[in-house]
């Protein structure tokens, strides 16, 4: 065999590794609800050099969006990801359209992202918990509300 043949198939071999490596994994933000808001960044630092929390809850979850991922709060923002997904309950599942408002959407691995303060005050609360009784809101949805108070005073 040729010396130059030995020698391209290693290189061709990292090459594509190195490809794969780049796009193979960009289709993921496709498994999570409204992951294409913040691409990559919603499981990357914003330089590529390593996982936020929500990208390590992610892997450790199987790479799964489900109601186990929805309810943790990885990036510590007293907002779940679920609620930051516009999807508390997850129950979104791929190929479904995108859950609730895009515009609303904040970053699950990044704290300095989160959902604006919507219940600053007590009657806030009160009726997202009416809107749960209701069946117009989540039980997750109140807790956030609650959460929301209690930061705010």
């Amino acid at each position: 065999m040729n010396k130059k043949c030995l020698l391209i198939v290693p290189v061709l071999f990292l090459f594509f590794l190195g490809v794969n490596q780049a796009w193979g994994y960009s289709g993921w933000q496709n498994n999570i609800p409204n992951g294409s808001k913040f691409g990559c960044n919603n499981c990357h630092v914003p330089d590529m050099s390593g996982n936020t929390q929500f990208g390590i809850n992610y892997k450790n979850n199987g790479y799964v969006w489900n109601s186990t991922l929805a309810a943790i709060d990885s990036d510590g923002d007293t907002f779940t990801n679920g609620t930051e997904l516009q999807d508390p309950n997850g129950t979104w599942v791929k190929g479904q359209p995108a859950p609730g408002n895009l515009a609303l959407v904040t970053n699950p691995g990044d704290a300095a992202s989160k959902p604006a303060t919507t219940c600053s005050v007590w009657t806030d609360v009160i009726a997202k918990y009416t809107d749960y009784v209701s069946g117009l809101a989540t039980w997750a949805e109140v807790i956030d509300c609650y959460t929301q108070y209690v930061a705010a005073h």
